[in-house]
């Protein structure tokens, strides 16, 4: 009787523990799928931030090669414009790809798009004025800069946006590595129970 009490304890304790080992490794195995979640959010958010900088300083190799032709008429000053104006398509569609999922970031790039295209349109006005031998239209040209501060505002604005974001993701990135260290730890502390 002893002998059989002893064995049920010893099956109950195993069972207890087999119950406890399967749970808790459940509950580590759901924890760092949420930390890989949440680390692929803040690697997005990381993306968008540096695809947005990469926008605006294409841009602004459009507008310095542009500005250098326009005072010196010299070919050789497009040479950033038209490396620019390659490089704009595919960093506007890759941008637009990294935006897709969040409505508001979608609208906001689309007026950062159009803001774009306007100051290319304005751009090109006045290079091929230049090219044609007329003056340059000051006043386009002082569109082309209203456009481009527009640009610089709007995407200063969406990456204040996704820094804050950043930093919320961050903190949740934060709080699910400890709580799944937490759980790897207990999980670690039942064999030994």
């Amino acid at each position: 009787m002893i002998l059989r009490n002893a064995l049920l304890g010893i099956f109950l304790a195993m069972g207890v523990s087999l119950c406890m080992l399967i749970f808790l490794s459940w509950l580590a195995y759901d924890r760092i799928r949420e930390s890989n979640h949440r680390t692929e959010a803040v690697n997005h958010t990381y993306r968008v931030r540096l695809k947005n900088k990469d926008i605006l300083n294409t841009v602004n190799n459009i507008e310095t090669g542009q500005r250098g032709y326009l005072l010196t008429k010299q070919e050789k000053y497009l040479q950033s414009y038209g490396e620019g104006r390659s490089n704009l398509k595919g960093v506007v569609k890759a941008m637009r790809l990294l935006v897709k999922e969040n409505p508001r970031h979608v609208r906001q790039f689309r007026l950062i798009e159009n803001e774009i295209v306007r100051q290319i349109t304005l751009i090109e006005y006045n290079i091929e004025r230049t090219r044609k031998g007329y003056p340059i239209d000051t006043s386009k040209l002082s569109d082309a800069k209203k456009h481009m501060d527009n640009i610089r505002i709007m995407c200063k604005e969406l990456d204040d946006e996704e820094r804050q974001t950043l930093t919320y993701r961050s903190e949740l990135q934060k709080q699910a590595d400890e709580s799944t260290n937490f759980y790897l730890l207990l999980l670690s502390a039942v064999p030994l129970a």
